[in-house]
Protein backbone atom coordinates (compact mmCIF):
# COMPACT_ATOMS: atom_id res chain seq x y z
CA UNK A 1 0.00 0.00 0.00
CA UNK A 2 2.87 2.33 0.75
CA UNK A 3 4.33 1.78 -2.72
CA UNK A 4 0.93 2.46 -4.32
CA UNK A 5 0.50 5.65 -2.33
CA UNK A 6 4.00 6.87 -3.16
CA UNK A 7 3.43 6.05 -6.82
CA UNK A 8 0.23 8.09 -6.88
CA UNK A 9 1.97 11.03 -5.19
CA UNK A 10 4.97 10.89 -7.54
CA UNK A 11 2.65 10.90 -10.54
CA UNK A 12 0.96 13.98 -9.11
CA UNK A 13 -2.34 12.35 -8.35
CA UNK A 14 -3.49 12.97 -4.83
CA UNK A 15 -5.20 9.78 -3.68
CA UNK A 16 -8.73 10.33 -2.47
CA UNK A 17 -10.75 8.17 -0.14
CA UNK A 18 -11.93 6.01 -3.02
CA UNK A 19 -8.37 5.17 -4.10
CA UNK A 20 -7.33 4.51 -0.51
CA UNK A 21 -10.33 2.20 -0.08
CA UNK A 22 -9.49 0.36 -3.29
CA UNK A 23 -5.88 -0.09 -2.16
CA UNK A 24 -7.11 -1.49 1.18
CA UNK A 25 -9.46 -3.95 -0.57
CA UNK A 26 -6.61 -4.92 -2.93
CA UNK A 27 -4.40 -5.56 0.10
CA UNK A 28 -7.05 -7.77 1.74
CA UNK A 29 -7.66 -9.75 -1.47
CA UNK A 30 -3.90 -10.23 -1.93
CA UNK A 31 -3.47 -11.40 1.68
CA UNK A 32 -6.28 -13.95 1.22
CA UNK A 33 -4.72 -15.19 -2.04
CA UNK A 34 -1.24 -15.50 -0.52
CA UNK A 35 -2.77 -17.13 2.54
CA UNK A 36 -4.44 -19.74 0.35
CA UNK A 37 -1.13 -20.74 -1.24
CA UNK A 38 0.61 -20.68 2.15
CA UNK A 39 -2.07 -22.95 3.63
CA UNK A 40 -1.78 -25.28 0.65
CA UNK A 41 2.00 -25.45 1.04
CA UNK A 42 1.64 -26.19 4.76
CA UNK A 43 -0.86 -28.94 3.93
CA UNK A 44 1.57 -30.45 1.44
CA UNK A 45 4.38 -30.30 3.99
CA UNK A 46 2.19 -32.18 6.47
CA UNK A 47 1.06 -34.78 3.93
CA UNK A 48 4.49 -35.46 2.42
CA UNK A 49 7.50 -36.33 4.55
CA UNK A 50 10.22 -34.92 2.33
CA UNK A 51 10.79 -31.20 2.01
CA UNK A 52 11.52 -31.42 -1.70
CA UNK A 53 8.43 -33.55 -2.31
CA UNK A 54 6.12 -31.08 -0.58
CA UNK A 55 7.68 -28.13 -2.41
CA UNK A 56 7.34 -29.89 -5.77
CA UNK A 57 3.74 -30.89 -5.03
CA UNK A 58 2.81 -27.30 -4.24
CA UNK A 59 4.62 -26.06 -7.33
CA UNK A 60 2.86 -28.68 -9.45
CA UNK A 61 -0.52 -27.54 -8.12
CA UNK A 62 0.34 -23.92 -8.90
CA UNK A 63 1.41 -24.83 -12.44
CA UNK A 64 -1.78 -26.85 -12.90
CA UNK A 65 -3.99 -23.97 -11.83
CA UNK A 66 -1.96 -21.36 -13.74
CA UNK A 67 -1.57 -23.08 -17.08
CA UNK A 68 -3.69 -26.19 -17.44
CA UNK A 69 -6.90 -25.02 -15.78
CA UNK A 70 -7.79 -22.84 -18.78
CA UNK A 71 -7.36 -25.81 -21.11
CA UNK A 72 -9.44 -27.98 -18.81
CA UNK A 73 -12.15 -25.30 -18.66
CA UNK A 74 -12.37 -25.23 -22.43
CA UNK A 75 -12.61 -29.01 -22.54
CA UNK A 76 -15.25 -28.99 -19.80
CA UNK A 77 -17.25 -26.38 -21.71
CA UNK A 78 -17.15 -28.58 -24.81
CA UNK A 79 -18.36 -31.58 -22.77
CA UNK A 80 -21.06 -29.75 -20.79
CA UNK A 81 -22.41 -27.64 -23.65
CA UNK A 82 -21.12 -29.09 -26.94
CA UNK A 83 -21.52 -27.20 -30.16
CA UNK A 84 -24.00 -28.86 -32.50
CA UNK A 85 -22.79 -29.56 -36.01
CA UNK A 86 -24.48 -29.02 -39.30
CA UNK A 87 -27.89 -27.42 -39.72
CA UNK A 88 -28.77 -27.54 -36.01
CA UNK A 89 -26.12 -24.92 -35.07
CA UNK A 90 -27.70 -21.77 -33.68
CA UNK A 91 -26.64 -18.69 -31.72
CA UNK A 92 -28.00 -19.99 -28.41
CA UNK A 93 -25.82 -23.10 -28.52
CA UNK A 94 -22.71 -21.05 -29.29
CA UNK A 95 -23.48 -18.59 -26.47
CA UNK A 96 -24.09 -21.45 -24.02
CA UNK A 97 -20.68 -22.94 -24.84
CA UNK A 98 -18.94 -19.57 -24.60
CA UNK A 99 -20.55 -18.81 -21.21
CA UNK A 100 -19.72 -22.24 -19.83
CA UNK A 101 -15.95 -21.78 -20.28
CA UNK A 102 -15.34 -18.85 -17.89
CA UNK A 103 -17.69 -20.25 -15.27
CA UNK A 104 -15.72 -23.49 -15.19
CA UNK A 105 -12.48 -21.49 -14.87
CA UNK A 106 -13.71 -20.05 -11.58
CA UNK A 107 -12.50 -23.19 -9.83
CA UNK A 108 -8.99 -21.82 -10.25
CA UNK A 109 -7.73 -19.53 -7.47
CA UNK A 110 -5.54 -17.71 -10.00
CA UNK A 111 -8.56 -16.80 -12.12
CA UNK A 112 -10.49 -15.68 -9.04
CA UNK A 113 -7.59 -13.50 -7.90
CA UNK A 114 -7.07 -11.90 -11.31
CA UNK A 115 -10.80 -11.19 -11.70
CA UNK A 116 -11.09 -9.76 -8.17
CA UNK A 117 -8.03 -7.54 -8.42
CA UNK A 118 -8.98 -6.38 -11.90
CA UNK A 119 -12.40 -5.27 -10.71
CA UNK A 120 -11.02 -3.67 -7.54
CA UNK A 121 -8.35 -1.71 -9.38
CA UNK A 122 -10.58 -0.75 -12.33
CA UNK A 123 -14.24 -0.77 -11.22
CA UNK A 124 -15.50 0.28 -14.67
CA UNK A 125 -13.99 -2.82 -16.24
CA UNK A 126 -16.44 -5.43 -17.35
CA UNK A 127 -15.91 -9.07 -16.57
CA UNK A 128 -14.28 -10.91 -19.43
CA UNK A 129 -16.53 -13.95 -19.50
CA UNK A 130 -19.99 -12.43 -19.57
CA UNK A 131 -19.80 -8.99 -21.16
CA UNK A 132 -17.21 -9.07 -23.90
Amino acid sequence: MLISGIGLLVLGVVPGWEEIGRMAVYLVVSIVYIGFWLALSILCSVLFRGMATSALATLALWIFFAFFMALGARLAADVIAPLPTGASMNAEAVLRTIRCGPSSQWWSPITLYSEATGIVLDPLRRRRGHWS
